[in-house]
């Protein structure tokens, strides 16, 4: 089966005992196209495959972000995924800190850095959470290894890769590869690719999603309200390469290393849904409510 619009796209193709699965799946990408045969999935047992990607705390990922330079080449991957009972919507993005140097306009002493900010989505037909999750952070891990590793740019520096997830179960399988997870054997070939062969660090570091007012971590709250999306045939639309933006902020960082100790609040959400969507469309050109139209009508 060929899809012209689909980045990722998986089929569910029977439905065997609980940890057996049996699907197919494509992969199409900016330069190829490979198709595998269905199969049964198995357990993963690896026993050197859990060194490939290492836990990281919030605090520590606050710490290597708020300090990034060019040079670190270090990524920040914010990864979430939405379900509607029949298929799943993914999203990853892919922000490379402080790779772009600049003048202040007003004082040519000052150096300050800005980011590189990218977004990849994709489809999925099956609706199943922790599997979806693990299915985004490979989607962007993809990305990684297709623009970043093997891309044209000789000027990329790439050593450390920091995963943000909401989702334990997807950051457990990704910490030991060993799980019953419908994607696991990929994820475990991307991730053992980047390490071994191109010496990338992988980490996992959890991220609360943000409810109420709080605007929470934006490329995190960005990447779940995309992927809300990313179910109808316009969510390749949403997708965005280097786009060069301000780095990450305060409230970013506050809410990456304290927001599993905020109480949620109630109201706030349709303004906080507001300054996200505008944020989005000034800065990455990505008009949600458009999306939200088109991806209505396709139901």
């Amino acid at each position: 089966m060929k899809t012209e619009h689909g980045h990722i796209m998986r089929t569910r193709q029977s439905s065997p005992s609980k940890d057996t699965f049996s699907f197919s799946h494509i992969i199409t990408m900016d330069h190829e196209e490979a198709e595998v045969a269905p199969r049964k999935r198995k357990r993963v047992q690896s026993s050197s495959s859990s060194l490939l990607v290492q836990e990281m705390t919030p605090s520590e990922a606050v710490r290597v972000f708020s300090t990034a330079q060019a040079s670190d080449g270090i990524v920040a991957m914010s990864c979430d995924a939405s379900g509607d009972g029949k298929g799943s919507g993914i999203c990853a993005i892919v922000r490379q800190l402080g790779q772009v140097s600049r003048n202040d306009e007003t004082d040519t002493t000052t150096r300050t850095r800005n980011d590189l900010w990218s977004c990849d989505t994709g489809r999925l037909d099956y609706d199943e959470s922790v599997s979806a999750e693990l299915e985004a952070i490979t989607l962007g891990l993809c990305w990684i290894e297709r623009h970043l590793v093997h891309g044209n740019n000789e000027d990329v520096t790439l050593s450390k890769v920091v995963i943000l997830s909401d989702c334990c179960g997807a950051r457990q399988a990704y910490a030991t590869m060993e799980s019953k997870f419908l994607c696991i054997d990929e994820a475990q070939a991307v991730a053992k690719r980047l390490v071994t062969s191109h010496g990338i660090r992988l980490y996992v570091t959890p991220v609360r999603s943000t409810h109420g007012k709080h605007d929470g971590f934006f490329d995190h709250a960005a990447a779940d309200i995309i992927a809300s999306l990313a179910r109808g045939e316009r969510y390749q639309e949403a997708r965005r390469t280097h786009v060069e933006t301000i780095t990450l902020n305060y409230n970013d960082y506050d809410w990456l290393e304290n927001g599993y100790t905020k109480i949620r609040t109630k109201g706030g959400s349709r303004l906080r849904k507001e300054r996200l969507k505008n944020k989005l469309e000034s800065m990455f050109g990505i008009n949600i409510d458009e999306l939200k139209t088109a991806a209505d009508k396709e139901e």
